[in-house]
């Protein structure tokens, strides 16, 4: 063995072992006198990407490829470097280059179908993942990628079979049961029979699922629980957190002005101590900052609350579920504002009566909640919200102790191009 070629096993030793700062030393001696070494040039590129100096690695990378433009291996890193750093473009040409030199290589169909999938390209991303599932139907990410690529193709029923798939891989995956959660809601819109009939499997294979039960319930119709289950809502609105707002914008809902209606009547002085329940990432803290002396926001999602946290419009941010907290604030509060809350809250006895607790004699509570039938007290729909029946709702806040104030029904957003209709609520505690 040559001395140059023995110096290169002892670097990919290095490598293979995971040091890496040596593995990367000992590849630049070896340049330093052989300086295009393509096989050396690609194992540095390698080794500068996983210690994370991914800028680096692209020229390394880059400089590799240019010298050996039919090494499907260094076109497939400089692809992956290339995503890392943002420049799709690029990203697909090498992506593509693998490709083209290795059809089946299962690693580049994946990563440019992934890739498509963020450019929208949801045809041609399908068709690639299909590949990467079928040369390698163990990995987890692949399902995970062409379920996102079917639903967004409408092809309900293969995304609903490609995310078994991947829950099959790992069943705790919480983002892929609430994409189950999603996908059978959808299917359930123009094909009940057929949504019921995938969540009785979904509840069947996954019964300590928080997204199965809950969701499953609320499709097949079966006797609702008297709320969302902490876990359910917890983990709806951690795995939310980060689209929580866009998606609010895209389907109409300003939740300022609808604050600003359910307490417009409330004392506008700026000196109320008050409650943000379930505040979310903090969309209420504007409308209600200018009202308040000191604003309390309480979630039960620590995701949302670091939304929240970085608006700065707090004075104390609570992670807790939402009952428990009201429990611990006795007389706390001239004003408690609910919106979008109790909808995972079926029977609202419990949670009023601990609202009541926590106001102060005098304070309003403000909250809203979806319309049901007349002459019905809750329903668990298939989308996981709860609706509430009017005469419900007035029976309930007299048990509480509360004096209606004001109600009025509102058109609360759009879903689907259908306005989803709400009650906006008004109730004070007597003095």
């Amino acid at each position: 063995m040559s001395a140059a070629a023995n110096k290169f096993r002892q670097a990919l030793a290095s490598h293979q072992s995971g040091d890496l700062a040596a593995a990367e030393n000992q590849y630049r001696k070896i340049l330093a006198k052989a300086p295009l070494e393509v096989s050396v040039l690609y194992h540095l590129g390698v080794v500068l990407h996983q210690q994370a100096k991914t800028a680096e690695a692209r020229q390394v990378l880059a400089k590799t490829v240019a010298n050996a433009p039919d090494f499907p291996e260094a076109h497939f890193s400089l692809g992956v470097v290339l995503m890392e750093l943002g420049r799709k473009d690029e990203a697909e040409s090498a992506l593509r280059r693998v490709i083209s030199l290795r059809p089946h290589m299962q690693q580049a169909l994946l990563r440019l179908g992934e890739l498509l999938v963020l450019q929208e390209q949801y045809t041609e991303a399908a068709s690639l993942l299909r590949k990467a599932t079928q040369l390698r139907d163990s990995d987890a990410k692949a399902w995970v990628s062409l379920t996102v690529a079917l639903r967004h193709l409408n092809l309900l029923e293969e995304a609903i079979d490609a995310n078994n798939r991947a829950l099959a891989l790992n069943g705790r995956d919480d983002n892929q049961q609430a994409q189950m959660a999603d996908l059978i809601y959808l299917l359930y819109r123009h094909d009940p029979e057929s949504a019921r009939q995938h969540a009785r499997r979904w509840i069947a294979a996954f019964p300590d699922s928080a997204f199965a039960q809950h969701i499953g319930s609320g499709v097949l119709g079966l006797p609702a629980p008297d709320r969302a289950s902490d876990s359910y809502v917890k983990k709806l609105f951690d795995n939310f957190a980060e689209s929580f707002e866009g998606q609010l914008a895209r389907i109409g809902y300003q939740v300022s002005d609808i604050v600003a209606t359910m307490t417009e009547s409330v004392g506008s002085k700026g000196d109320l101590i008050i409650l943000d329940a379930g505040c979310g990432t903090g969309l209420a803290a504007t409308s209600l900052r200018q009202k308040a002396s000191r604003l309390v926001g309480v979630d039960i999602s620590p995701r949302m609350l670091e939304k929240a946290r970085e608006k700065g419009l707090y004075d104390e941010l609570v992670e807790m579920e939402l009952g428990d907290f009201l429990k611990t604030r006795k007389a706390a509060f001239d004003m408690i504002v609910v919106y979008d809350v109790f909808i995972y809250f079926g029977d609202l006895a419990s949670i009023l009566g601990d609202a009541a607790h926590a106001l102060l004699p005098g304070g309003s509570l403000a909250f809203s909640v979806e319309c049901s039938d007349e002459g019905c007290s809750y329903t668990l729909g298939p989308h996981g919200r709860y609706s509430h029946g009017k005469g419900y709702l007035m029976d309930i806040i007299k048990q509480s102790g509360l004096h209606l104030h004001k109600v009025q029904e509102t058109v609360l957003r759009h879903e689907f191009d259908k306005a989803v209709n709400a009650f906006l609520i008004l109730a004070t505690k007597p003095e």
